[in-house]
């Protein structure tokens, strides 16, 4: 009887100060499962937002890249041939008039639109240049053919139509979103670069007996009419170019989100012309 009495007394239920001091235990780890879960959630948050600008920018800058690789394109067959068929070259394609087809009527037909074509003009956060898009030969006027990129009220913005050459004409379409808030963006177009670089170099040679050809730059080139045809001691230019593109933006909800890209890029199509290029 007495062991049945005691074995009662063993199951009796726990008291309040072991309660209270069970609670305060659950409630130190609960606090502090709490805190990692919150650290996490936060973490989680920004590298959302981090991608999100990230993904935003670079999906910019490699269009941007792989426009302006495209700057200058001519179909220079198509621009010689000025009678627009299709097919062999005709005397109609005789644009000197000598009764003959030679490198004269070429360079009389070509030169002026490898010289409109190929020219980039940067100004500050602006970009206009120009290729042929719809491969007939020159700057078409029913063919949209003067592109662009610039920086307007926090967005990356294209040139979708018109022309001129100037950053304030035509119609531009963003290319970033309301989410992002593109904060600088920058063109630096080079002519000249080291020896060691190998991206961009200014050539030049003159047309005599035997051709000559010249890494130093030169500080005029001749003839100076686009067209013109060129006599000994003329000296015409080939420009290899690059382009740097810088951009800087940050999230549009939170300005903490920052981030600077940048890119080099090199224009597939040199640039025939008949004009020192600006620098």
């Amino acid at each position: 009887m007495l062991m049945a009495i005691k074995s009662k007394k063993s199951q009796l239920g726990i008291n309040l100060i072991e309660l209270m001091i069970g609670v305060a235990i659950s409630l130190v780890i609960l606090t502090g499962v709490l805190s990692v879960m919150l650290r996490v959630n936060v973490s989680g948050g920004e590298i959302v937002q981090s991608t999100r600008l990230n993904q935003q920018m670079r999906s910019a800058l490699d269009l941007m890249s792989k426009e302006l690789q495209r700057a200058g394109y001519v179909d220079w067959l198509a621009a010689w041939d000025q009678d627009g068929e299709d097919g062999p070259l005709s005397m109609d394609d005789d644009v000197n008039g000598d009764g003959k087809l030679n490198i004269l009527d070429y360079y009389e037909a070509v030169t002026p639109v490898l010289n409109e074509m190929g020219l980039v003009q940067v100004n500050g956060n602006c970009i206009l240049y120009s290729y042929d898009l719809d491969g007939d030969g020159g700057k078409s006027t029913g063919q949209f053919e003067s592109f662009g990129f610039r920086l307007n009220n926090g967005a990356v913005q294209m040139r979708t139509s018109g022309n001129g050459h100037a950053c304030d004409t035509g119609t531009w379409q963003s290319i970033t979103d309301s989410s992002i808030s593109i904060t600088s963006l920058t063109f630096t177009l080079d002519y000249v670069a080291d020896v060691d670089d190998g991206d961009s170099t200014f050539y030049s040679y003159t047309v005599a007996p035997a051709t000559e050809w010249s890494d130093t730059p030169l500080t005029a080139c001749t003839p100076d009419v686009a067209g013109e045809v060129p006599e000994d001691g003329d000296v015409l230019c080939l420009a290899r170019r690059n382009i740097e593109i810088a951009l800087e933006g940050q999230l549009a909800s939170d300005a903490a989100v920052t981030m600077g890209l940048s890119t080099k890029v090199k224009i597939k199509n040199d640039h025939f012309n008949i004009a020192t290029p600006a620098p």
